[in-house]
C-alpha cells in the first residue's frame, strides 16, 4: 500500500507555468519536494507497520510451530509414559500373579499342616488318658483282687494257726491236773503272750512286706503300662508320621498340580490381559493417530484460511491503495490544471500592465497557495495517516480478528490437545489406581507373606514342640524304663531276698515247731503219766470210797467228771460216784454234782473236803 504522486506532470506544468518567474518554481519545487518526502516518510512508516505485520504473522508461525513442536513432544512423551505404565503393569500383575499363587501355595500348605498336627496331637491327647485311665483301672482291680486273695489267705493261716494253738492250749490244759500243771499252765500263758506278740509282729512284718510287695507289683504293673502306652505311643507316633507324610506327599502332588493349573490360568489371564492391553494400545494410537490428523487438518486449513485472508486483506488494500492514488492523482492534476489555468489567465490579462502588482498578487495568490495546498496538503496528510491510521487499525483489527480465530483455534487445539492430555491424566489416573492396587496387593502380599511366615513360625515351633515332647518322651520313657528295669531288679532282688527270709522264717518256725511238739509230747507224756498215777490213785480212791460204799449204801452214785478248759472233759466213771473236775487259767475245781459237798478247788488255795474223807 504505496501513495505516489505523479511527478512528470507536476514539473512540466510547473515549468510550463512558471517559466517567467524563477522564484515562484523555486517555491513550488520545494513545497512539492517537501510534500514528497512527508509522503515518502508517511510510505516509509506504512511500510515499518506492513513490516510489524509481517513480523507479527512470523511470531504467529513460529509460535504455531513451536505449539505443534511442544504437542508433538508431549504426544511422544505421553505414548513413552503409556508404554512405562503398560510395561510396569504387566511386570506387576506378572509379579502379584506369582505373588498370589505363591502365598496361595504356601497358606493351603501351612493350613494343611496345621489341621493334620492339631488333629495328631488331639488325638493323642484323647487317646492317651483313655489309656492310662482304663490301665488305672485295670491296675486297681488287680490290687483289689490281689488284696482279698491276700486277707483270705490271711485269714485262712490265722484259722489254721490258732487251731494249732488251740490243740497245744489243750494239751498243755492236762497239766491242771497237778500243782505243777498251774507252773506249766503259767509258763504257757507266757509263752502263749510271747507266742501272740510274736504272730502279731510277724503279721504286721508280713503285713508290711506284702505291701510293699503289693506296691512294688503296682509299681512294676504302672511301668509295664507305661512302656506299653510309650510302646503304643510310638507305635502311633510312627502310624501318624508315616499318615502325615503320605498325607505331605498327596499334598506336595496336589499343591504341584494346583499351582501347574494357577499358572496356565494366570498365563491364560496374562494372554488375555496382554491381547485386551494391545487392543487398548492399537485403539488409543488409532484416536492420538485420528487426533493428529484432525490438528493437522485444522491447522493447515487455519494456515490456508489466514494466508488467503492474508491475501485477500493484501489484494483489497493494494487495490483501496491504487483507487485512492488514482483518485488523489486526479484530484491533483485536476486542481493543477484549474490553478494553471487560472493563473494563465490572470497572467495573460495583467502580465503588461502590472508586474509588480502581479508579482506581489501571485506572491499573494502563491502564499495562499501555498497556504492552501499547504492546508489541502494538511489536509491530505491529515486524511492519509488517518487513511493509514484507519487501514492499519483496520488491519489491525483484522489482525487482531485473526490473531483471535488463530487463538481461538489454538484454543481449540489446546482444548483437543487438553483432551488428549485429560485422557493421558485418565490413563495416568487408571495407571495410578493400577499402582495403587498394585500397591494394595503388595501390601496385602506382605501381609499374606508375614501371616504365612508367623504360621510358618508357629507350625514349626508346634513341630519343634511336638518334636522336643516326643524327644523328651522318649527320653524320660527311655529313662523311667531304665529306672523302673532297676527297680523290677532290685524288687525281684528284694523278693528273692525276702522269699529266702521267708523260707529261711518258715524252716525256722517248722524246727520250732518240730521242737515246741517235741516238747509238747514229751510234756504229754509226762502229764500222761501222771494221769496215769493220778487215776490209780483215784481208782484206789474209788475203791476205798466203794468200800465205804458198801458199808454206806443209803449214799447215791456219783460221777467224777474232769473239764479240762476250754474243750477238754474227762470223766472218770464209777459204780458210785461221780465227780466233775474243771481246770480254768486262774482255777481248777472239783464240784459234786448230786448227793455230795465234796469240792476240790486249785489256784485259789482254797480246798473243801467232803465229809466222807
Amino acid at each position: 500500500m504505496h501513495t505516489a504522486f505523479p511527478r512528470a506532470s507536476t514539473e512540466g506544468d510547473d515549468s510550463t507555468s512558471f517559466g517567467a518567474s524563477g522564484g515562484g518554481g523555486a517555491v513550488d519545487s520545494k513545497e512539492v519536494q517537501r510534500l514528497r518526502e512527508k509522503v515518502a516518510a508517511m510510505q516509509a512508516e506504512l511500510r515499518e507497520k506492513q513490516r510489524t505485520v509481517d513480523e507479527l504473522e512470523l511470531d504467529v508461525e513460529a509460535a504455531k510451530r513451536g505449539t505443534e513442536g511442544e504437542r508433538g513432544a508431549l504426544l511422544e512423551a505421553h505414548r513413552l509414559k503409556l508404554l512405562q505404565l503398560r510395561e510396569k503393569h504387566r511386570e506387576a500383575m506378572a509379579k502379584c500373579a506369582r505373588m498370589k499363587e505363591a502365598l496361595e501355595a504356601s497358606s493351603g500348605e501351612l493350613e494343611a499342616k496345621v489341621q493334620k498336627l492339631r488333629a495328631g496331637i488331639e488325638k493323642a491327647i484323647e487317646d492317651k488318658p483313655a489309656e492310662l485311665e482304663a490301665s488305672r483301672r485295670r491296675l486297681r482291680g488287680e490290687l483289689d483282687a490281689a488284696q482279698v486273695n491276700w486277707h483270705r489267705a490271711e485269714e485262712k493261716r490265722l484259722v489254721e494257726l490258732a487251731k494249732k494253738k488251740v490243740g497245744h492250749i489243750k494239751e498243755q490244759a492236762v497239766r491242771a491236773l497237778e500243782p505243777e500243771l498251774h507252773r506249766m499252765v503259767a509258763g504257757n500263758k507266757v509263752k502263749v503272750a510271747e507266742l501272740r506278740t510274736a504272730h502279731q509282729d510277724a503279721v504286721r512284718q508280713r503285713r508290711r512286706e506284702l505291701e510293699l510287695e503289693v506296691e512294688d507289683c503296682v509299681a512294676e504293673e504302672g511301668a509295664r503300662v507305661e512302656r506299653g502306652l510309650e510302646a503304643a505311643g510310638g507305635e502311633v507316633r510312627a502310624e501318624q508320621e508315616a499318615r502325615l507324610k503320605a498325607a505331605r506327599q498327596r499334598r506336595d502332588d496336589e499343591m504341584a498340580a494346583l499351582r501347574e493349573e494357577k499358572a496356565r490360568q494366570a498365563q491364560a489371564q496374562n494372554e488375555v490381559f496382554e491381547k485386551a492391553w494391545r487392543r487398548r494400545g492399537l485403539d488409543m494410537e488409532e484416536e492420538l493417530a485420528e487426533l493428529r490428523a484432525e490438528e493437522r487438518e485444522k491447522i493447515q486449513a487455519l494456515v490456508e484460511e489466514h494466508e488467503r485472508r492474508v491475501r485477500a486483506a493484501g489484494g483489497r488494500a493494494e487495490e483501496e491503495d491504487a483507487a485512492r492514488r488514482h483518485t488523489r492523482r486526479l484530484e491533483l492534476e485536476s486542481w493543477q490544471k484549474r490553478t494553471l489555468e487560472e493563473l494563465k489567465g490572470r497572467l495573460s490579462d495583467a502580465q503588461e500592465e502590472a508586474v509588480e502588482h502581479l508579482r506581489e498578487k501571485l506572491e499573494k495568490e502563491m502564499g495562499s497557495a501555498i497556504a492552501q495546498l499547504e492546508a489541502h496538503a494538511e489536509r491530505e496528510r491529515a486524511e492519509l495517516e488517518a487513511a493509514c491510521d484507519a487501514r492499519v487499525a483496520q488491519e489491525a483489527s483484522a489482525t487482531q480478528t485473526e490473531v483471535a480465530r488463530a487463538r481461538e483455534e489454538e484454543q481449540s487445539s489446546r482444548e483437543s490437545y487438553m483432551r488428549s492430555v485429560e485422557k493421558q491424566t485418565a490413563a495416568e489416573a487408571e495407571a495410578a489406581r493400577a499402582a495403587a492396587e498394585l500397591r494394595e496387593l503388595r501390601r496385602s502380599a506382605e501381609e499374606a507373606e508375614r501371616r504365612g511366615a508367623a504360621l510358618k513360625a508357629e507350625v514349626a515351633a508346634s513341630i519343634a514342640r511336638f518334636d522336643k515332647q516326643a524327644r523328651d518322651a522318649e527320653r524320660d520313657s527311655v529313662d523311667r524304663a531304665a529306672q523302673r528295669r532297676a527297680d523290677v531288679t532290685a524288687m525281684r532282688e528284694r523278693i528273692r531276698s525276702a522269699k529266702t527270709a521267708l523260707q529261711d522264717a518258715e524252716a525256722a518256725a517248722a524246727q520250732r515247731r518240730r521242737e515246741g511238739a517235741a516238747r509238747q509230747t514229751a510234756e504229754l507224756d509226762a502229764v500222761q503219766k501222771r494221769i496215769k498215777s493220778v487215776l490209780r490213785q483215784k481208782r484206789e480212791r474209788v475203791a476205798e470210797l466203794r468200800t465205804q460204799a458198801q458199808v454206806s449204801p443209803s449214799l447215791s452214785p456219783l460221777t467224777l467228771t474232769l473239764t479240762l478248759t476250754p474243750t477238754i472233759t474227762l470223766t472218770l466213771c464209777t459204780l458210785c460216784l461221780t465227780l466233775t473236775l474243771t481246770v480254768t487259767p486262774s482255777a481248777s475245781a472239783i464240784r459234786r454234782r448230786s448227793g455230795s459237798s465234796w469240792w476240790i478247788s486249785c489256784g485259789r488255795s482254797s480246798t473243801r473236803h467232803n465229809p466222807l474223807g
